[in-house]
């Protein structure tokens, strides 16, 4: 079964944040609910992440990439 790498959610927040707005806000929904699960025992991605962790398995993620893009378009101003 192979390992998935995990990170902290609440770093994503901090980093996120650190310019002075709310990215990383938008970053943790978008990681709790795109990278909820990890690597099981049945050899799918089908095991919760702990509490306060996301996966970094991005290809098995849920629509990452997509709905990502998606959510920055709504939310960052183009010109």
């Amino acid at each position: 079964m192979p390992t998935t790498p995990r990170a902290s959610i609440e770093d994503v927040r901090l980093l996120g944040n650190s310019g002075g707005g709310d990215l990383g806000d938008l970053l943790v929904v978008l990681a709790s609910g795109n990278h909820a699960f990890m690597w099981g025992d049945d050899g799918k991605l089908s095991e919760r992440v702990p509490n306060g962790l996301f996966s970094l398995e991005l290809p098995g993620s849920q629509g990452s990439r997509h709905s990502g893009i998606t959510a920055l378009r709504h939310w960052i101003p183009v010109a």
